[in-house]
């Protein structure tokens, strides 16, 4: 969407014929949220609901721009759109490019490696090593430009007094799709919170639990868990994605960050916050964050028993382990590159640039 919105202003601002044309190619409801859309369409951006508009796109590449869904293959059936898309424009000389899409644990960036385009925008130079080294993608195809979401964080005011009297500690995870390989995962989901929440019981401080957009609302496993835990319930705060809370201001003001595997633990660590990922299994998704354990504020705990969670969480807020200038800087660069706000700026710099090496036809 950054990117997108941009190359509409530019399209809009520019005096004379349009530099180009704006394709969005969106057949299914499931593969983009198209509502979000909408509001950049009109004269020179065109919603498709079929894939005709690839024609105009082979027959005119330097004049055109279209978005398509993820073209990973390694999900075939999930990205079987996007990969068959990219597929066929290449054969036609058409350029593809695949921007960088979850974080950089170890599946998100396996998904990336199995790109169908030519090109990959990247954020960090964590993905862009491995992605060099293990997936033996080429320098000049990886771009690293930055997290285009993260152009906000340049802007958010950093919060001059605490909002609350309390230490505020965000919990931010997800309670699907992550424990789907286990017998009962709606149960481990259950024994997951049941073992956070004992942490939590012991420990004096305001707890914001940002829920997942696709958590499920029925049953609400957070709110029936927390039923079991009286005197936390009362100093926790629960936020649906309707609530439309801000994510990047909410790790702005906490002081510890707690979560599973999400791109909040890299965010968290960038911010210098206190950051713990919390598993029940040794090998379950938070193993995949272990390469975040370079940065002193990063801990990673597995297991049911609650007391090593508990020492954590006390640990953190009492003597947090603070990053240094040098650690900071590390931290940035390897996960959304220069943290300067022109993040988005780099990325349609790109884009731009590939459209201007397209043959006319």
């Amino acid at each position: 969407m950054p990117y997108l919105e941009r190359l509409r202003q530019i399209q809009m601002t520019t005096a004379g014929d349009r530099p180009f044309d704006l394709w969005l190619l969106l057949p299914t409801e499931r593969e983009v949220k198209a509502h979000e859309l909408r509001s950049l369409v009109g004269s020179g951006c065109h919603l498709s609901r079929s894939l005709w508009p690839l024609r105009y796109l082979r027959a005119n590449p330097q004049q055109s721009v279209g978005l398509f869904c993820l073209d990973h293959q390694l999900f075939p059936e999930a990205h079987r759109l996007g990969i068959r898309v990219a597929r066929w424009l290449r054969q036609q000389g058409v350029t593809t490019i695949c921007s960088q899409h979850g974080g950089t644990d170890a599946e998100s960036l396996a998904s990336l490696a199995s790109s169908a385009s030519e090109t990959l925008l990247i954020w960090g130079h964590y993905a862009e090593q491995v992605l060099r080294d293990r997936y033996h993608w080429q320098p000049l195809q990886l771009k690293v430009v930055g997290n285009p979401l993260h152009d906000r964080l340049f802007t958010i005011p950093k919060p001059t007094q605490p909002d609350f009297d309390q230490p505020l500690i965000l919990v931010a995870t997800t309670l699907q799709r992550e424990y789907d390989d286990r017998p009962n995962s709606q149960q481990c989901y259950r024994d997951y919170l049941r073992c956070l929440f004992s942490a939590l019981e012991s420990i004096n401080g305001r707890v914001m639990i940002k829920r997942h957009p696709r958590d499920p609302q029925q049953p609400d496993l957070y709110a029936e868990v927390l039923t079991e835990f009286p005197a936390l319930q009362q100093r926790t705060t629960l936020l649906w994605s309707q609530d439309q809370p801000d994510t990047y201001r909410l790790l702005q003001q906490a002081d510890l960050v707690i979560s599973r595997a999400s791109t909040v633990l890299e965010e968290a660590v960038m911010l210098g916050k206190a950051t713990i990922a919390f598993d029940l299994f040794p090998n379950g998704p938070a193993s995949r964050y272990l390469h975040l354990q370079a940065f002193p504020n990063f801990q990673w705990i597995a297991g049911s028993e609650t007391t090593s969670l508990t020492t954590a969480i006390q640990t953190a807020l009492a003597t947090p382990q603070l990053q240094t200038d040098q650690d900071r800087d590390r931290c940035i660069a390897a996960f959304s590159d220069r943290l300067d706000g022109r993040s988005v700026e780099r990325g349609v710099a790109v884009i731009l640039e590939q459209l201007q090496r397209q043959p006319k036809l």
